[in-house]
């Protein structure tokens, strides 16, 4: 399998793993941005250098095959292990208790104040 065929595929799991738009796999992977760990960020890079380097036939001759398809290996043992309803669903949870935390600072505010003003 060529190293743009295998891109083509990761490009399709990052859609479908975590959502991401974007035209092939670097507009996918500028989309992630820093949203994506340092280490598939770095594995990302070098699968992009091969990219470039594929389309010229004397430099895909200098290609390191084994440590691209480690690349794409790890990345893609990443992104299968990757939810989209954990991700959503771990969101959710920390939007409710920053507002449950955020209720409980006023409550505990307003009972100040009319205990202070001597309405309680």
């Amino acid at each position: 399998m060529s190293i743009h065929a295998r891109a083509e595929a990761l490009a399709h799991l990052f859609e479908e793993h975590l959502g991401l738009t974007g035209q092939g796999l670097e507009g996918k992977l500028r989309r992630a941005g820093r949203s994506l760990p340092r280490w598939v960020r770095a594995e990302s890079r070098k699968i992009l250098a091969a990219l470039g380097q594929e389309g010229a036939p004397k430099l895909a001759r200098q290609i390191d095959e084994a440590r691209v398809a480690r690349a794409f290996s790890m990345i893609e043992k990443w992104l299968v292990e990757q939810s989209p309803w954990e991700k959503r669903r771990a969101w959710a949870i920390g939007f409710a208790a920053s507002n449950v935390f955020n209720f409980m600072v006023i409550g505990g505010a307003l009972a100040a104040v009319l205990l202070w003003r001597g309405f309680l």
